[in-house]
């Protein structure tokens, strides 16, 4: 005799949200309008890009981007605008369409960085990163991250590259101790 349950499509939907694998994955800590978690990491999709005081259009421009690539990190959202915080630490709004999901990372030292053959500080040297370059961010194991800038890969200290660490967590996002 099979079994009946009578359950209301929003308790359906809940359900299918809350317990299915994918959703528990990248489910953010607080609701965005993107959907995507807060604080994250995201770049710079055109070489020409206004930072402005508010989200919106009729706010003040402070000043343009003009590195395409540049790492950013995502703050705040609203609908159409990110709050980010650039590689200097300074804050601005940008438009959504302006950016780009690719991560990337930024040499904010002026000097060169060794990128090495394997994620080992005695690894051999296969490329340089010069100072205040932006490269795009393949993975990192440990302390060491893989990325690629002008086609050559190679290995450097994550502590080296400004957007290659985890975006730090909201404290909404804490779980208790």
């Amino acid at each position: 005799m099979a079994v009946r349950r009578a359950c209301s499509l929003f308790a359906l939907i809940l359900c299918a949200t809350a317990c299915h694998p994918a959703a528990t994955k990248s489910a953010p800590c607080r609701a965005t309008p993107s959907g995507l978690a807060v604080p994250r990491f995201v770049s710079l999709k055109k070489d020409s890009t206004p930072a402005r005081v508010g989200p919106g259009p009729d706010y003040r421009m402070l000043w343009v981007y003009r590195a395409k690539g540049l790492p950013l990190l995502v703050i705040q959202e609203t609908v159409d605008w990110r709050r980010v915080r650039d590689p200097d630490g300074q804050l601005a709004w940008v438009h959504k369409s302006a950016l780009d999901g690719v991560r990337t990372v930024m040499r904010t030292e002026p000097s060169d960085l060794q990128l090495r053959d394997r994620a080992a500080s005695d690894g051999r040297v296969k490329a340089v990163l010069t100072g205040h370059s932006i490269a795009v961010l393949n993975m990192c194991q440990g302390a060491w991250c893989k990325v690629t800038a002008d086609q050559i890969s190679g290995w450097a200290p994550k502590e080296a590259l400004w957007g290659a660490e985890d975006p730090p967590v909201d404290e909404q996002c804490r779980k208790p101790t």
